[in-house]
């Protein structure tokens, strides 16, 4: 069983570093540049300084808000939308790195009874359909009413299936996110594909999925969801993000001694840097080839469900190349010099003997 719960030097961890060649991910549609909704500026500006106000956010919180710069990834998944509805996109994303880093290295990462709490009281008013009174309200931490507001706008503009999706992609997120936690407490990180069970819930994209039917104002029948290709569509979907995003922060989670990673993980079950980053580069090919023949076995379902559906997967296509942009342009994760070495060589330098591996001989 490999340890997980790491955060302080341990003897044998050294900065020698190897060098890496990573998989080009630009790629297929990815290959042209994003269009960009026309309010991203003001939007971006309005919403940071929101939830700073609503939740009284610290300084270095706000600070790190406004370096992450969620608006710009917003901007591309909702290029053509209303100003409304790309700000909540926009506030969504805001609210959702503050929050998730309490379960990712923040207090609750470790503390599974107190990370529980905290989801059943995220979502519990919303999936048991339970009203709160104003006393009730003012009483929920800042992140959780703010939160509140969101779904309420939500639940206001989106189809009532939307509107279930997202409740049912925030519960996956829940979950997802409470086997992490329960993992580090147990001092132990799982194989593989049990590792990406859980990302695939944990990285709350299913989430956002369904916010591309509110933003675009969709609205697509039940039934539509249950068919094989469009959920291989999202599977494939999900696939690729998380596993992009585990490339592109692996040098900075290596760094923190954060070992909840694909490549770590893969690293950990064996293999060496270069086949770990390898096996993730051919498992993004794969799933690329899985989404192509998805949708090329989507059905046709007449006027206008047809034309809906189209929308929706061309927004899967859009939230995959938000991600990697964002990703790969902010500074989250690499740096100017990190960057430019990874696009005109293609490759990246990280520790040959990271202390997760370390760990394993102890």
């Amino acid at each position: 069983m490999s340890r997980l719960r790491q955060s302080q030097p341990i003897a044998g961890e050294n900065i020698e570093r190897i060098t890496i060649r990573m998989p080009e991910l630009f790629v297929s549609f990815l290959k042209d540049a994003p269009l960009l909704n026309a309010e991203y500026t003001e939007v971006k500006y309005e919403a940071e300084e929101a939830i700073t106000r609503e939740c009284s956010l610290s300084t270095r919180v706000s600070k790190a808000i406004m370096k992450c710069d969620w608006a710009y990834l917003a901007a591309i998944v909702a290029h053509n939308a209303d100003r409304d509805r790309y700000r909540t996109l926009c506030d969504w994303g805001n609210w959702v790195f503050p929050f998730d880093d309490l379960f990712d290295d923040g207090e609750l990462r470790a503390d599974y009874e107190s990370a529980k709490t905290t989801m059943d009281q995220l979502l519990g008013p919303f999936v048991e359909n339970v009203s709160m009174c104003g006393r009730q309200v003012a009483q929920r931490p800042s992140l959780l009413r703010f939160h509140d507001g969101l779904v309420h706008r939500i639940q206001g503009a989106a189809s009532k299936g939307a509107y279930a999706r997202y409740l049912k992609g925030m519960v996956d997120y829940c979950n997802g996110t409470l086997e992490q936690v329960q993992k580090v407490q147990d001092d132990n990180v799982p194989a593989i594909e049990e590792f990406l069970a859980m990302r695939r819930r944990s990285v709350c994209v299913s989430a956002l999925f369904a916010l591309i039917e509110y933003v675009h104002n969709l609205d697509i029948p039940d039934y539509v969801f249950e068919n094989a290709a469009i959920r291989e569509i999202e599977e494939a979907g999900i696939d690729i993000i998380l596993m992009h995003n585990d490339l592109l922060s692996y040098y900075k989670e290596e760094s923190e001694r954060v070992p909840h990673n694909l490549v770590a993980v893969a690293r950990m079950s064996g293999m060496t840097g270069q086949e770990a980053v390898s096996f993730i580069g051919s498992s993004i090919d794969k799933r690329y080839s899985d989404l192509r023949k998805a949708a090329s076995l989507v059905p046709l379902w007449g006027t206008p469900v047809t034309a809906e559906v189209e929308k929706y997967i061309q927004g899967i296509r859009n939230v995959i190349k938000a991600n990697l942009y964002w990703s790969f342009g902010s500074h989250r994760y690499l740096s100017e010099e990190q960057k430019k070495r990874w696009r005109s060589r293609g490759e990246i330098e990280v520790l040959a003997n990271p202390q997760y591996l370390v760990s394993l001989s102890i």
